[in-house]
């Protein structure tokens, strides 16, 4: 089995999955991600969609949902490395707000300074020592939470992005987001 793609188990009578990593596999994902920032500065039309205020309306202010998280993903090896320290976003899942995330993925905190008029929309927390967040009095309605994990060190780090789709109702929420729970584990991605 390749190093560095989704991979799956049968454990127990259970199907698993986990992303098998190495540095080659994370050189090339970085590679990727310069990239698509090359492009995207390129072509600096990177929301197709315009911005509209009807579209963020039930965005704004507080609410009377909560969140609690965690983000992690299992190495190659079995460890369990999370995004401890790491910011974690809530961004509203409107049309513009998926243009920007698509565009600026794996650089999510491009993508926040390049949300323009939505950027007071989204929520900041940060993940703890365990890769757990929070977030208090959210308006209830359809979030995109994102995050990054990431381990290494300054010469040579390994990781990605996890983005997932949440569905926020009024009071206590709870979400994972780890490799095996996206429908495209292979960018952390499952916004649909």
């Amino acid at each position: 089995m390749e190093t560095g793609v989704p991979a799956q188990f049968v454990e127990r009578g259970q199907t698993t999955s986990h992303m098998k990593t190495n540095g080659g596999f994370m050189r090339s994902l970085n590679l990727l991600a310069v990239i698509a920032m090359a492009l995207a500065f390129a072509f600096p039309a990177y929301a197709e969609t315009p911005f509209s205020d009807k579209d963020f309306a039930a965005y704004s202010g507080g609410g009377k949902a909560s969140l609690e998280g965690e983000a992690f993903v299992k190495t190659e090896n079995g460890e369990v490395r999370n995004c401890s320290g790491e910011s974690v976003f809530l961004a509203p899942y409107t049309p513009f707000d998926m243009d920007v995330i698509t565009a600026f993925f794996f650089h999510i905190d491009l993508a926040l300074k390049k949300a323009g008029p939505a950027a007071p929309y989204w929520r900041e927390s940060s993940c703890d020592s365990q890769g757990k967040f929070t977030f208090e009095d959210i308006p209830a309605g359809t979030w995109i939470a994102i995050t990054i994990v990431r381990w290494g060190n300054s010469s040579h780090t390994e990781g990605g992005q996890l983005a997932k789709k949440v569905d926020l109702r009024s009071g206590k929420n709870r979400i994972v987001m780890n490799m095996k729970n996206l429908k495209n584990p292979m960018f952390g991605f499952d916004l649909k």
